[in-house]
């Protein structure tokens, strides 16, 4: 299902799957949900070196294998949902650039603002290594 609003739903389950990621062998440099404003979608954006060493489809086989160990967990959240990105993805840099790394899992709301002459519409950060 397409996320058109950030619902509290996704936002719990979207933190549940990100904790399980962190807890598992699979390497993550950031999470979060970033609005698509041309596609008027919310995307869940896991960045992880996975990506740039193996490539995409072994990190959706990846997130699919996670995802699915706890299904009983994820009753709106779907993979359509989650969307792999490499370390050096432009938006994860100026996140980080903004707010530093996290101590740990955050729920932080990013809204309408500029970093390095770059425009943010809106993202809720759980992860940034």
């Amino acid at each position: 299902m397409v996320v058109f609003e950030l619902t509290d739903e996704y936002v719990e389950q979207g933190r549940l799957f990100v904790e399980r990621l962190l807890t598992s062998d699979f390497t993550i440099e950031g999470a979060f949900w970033l609005y698509e404003k041309e596609a008027e979608r919310w995307k869940l954006k896991i960045a992880t070196r996975e990506a740039k060493e193996h490539g995409p489809k072994y990190v959706v086989t990846r997130l699919h294998q996670i995802f699915n160990q706890y299904p009983e967990e994820y009753t709106e959240l779907e993979l359509i949902d989650i969307s792999p990105i490499k370390p050096d993805n432009k938006t994860l840099g100026l996140l980080q650039y903004a707010l530093g790394s996290t101590d740990g899992i955050i729920e932080k709301r990013f809204r309408k603002r500029g970093v390095r002459a770059q425009y943010i519409e809106d993202a809720l950060i759980y992860y940034l290594a």
